[in-house]
């Protein structure tokens, strides 16, 4: 899948592309592969993800769906 999260690189807040229902959580992860954030199916708000906590850098970010896994980077620039 290309262009999962937009904008990127991001300030405030990212998107997913995937429709929210298909969507079982959505984990912001460093580049080492340390876990930050994880949203689960409840928390998820219209596909909008708030980046205010997080230091500009490189992010990986796992999202799981129904039955697989995607992974893709996001740079915070705030």
């Amino acid at each position: 899948m290309k262009n999962l999260v937009f904008p990127n690189p991001s300030g405030d807040l990212f998107h997913l592309s995937i429709p929210p229902n298909n969507i079982k959580s959505v984990s912001l992860l460093t580049i080492n592969g340390h876990e930050i954030k994880t949203y689960n199916h409840q928390s998820i708000d219209n596909n909008n993800y708030s980046l205010s906590y997080i230091k500009n850098g490189i992010y990986l970010i796992k999202i799981d769906v129904e039955e697989d896994n995607y992974y893709t980077y996001l740079i915070v620039n705030n």
